[in-house]
């Protein structure tokens, strides 16, 4: 599924520390 680099920043944004590194690992395989 295509997400949007600006919305997979912004759940970065809100999201609690536990999943913040499974969606980095995303965002740079997005990139």
């Amino acid at each position: 599924e295509g997400t949007p680099p600006v919305k997979l920043s912004y759940s970065l944004m809100i999201s609690p520390p536990s999943v913040s590194p499974p969606l980095l690992h995303d965002f740079r395989s997005y990139q």
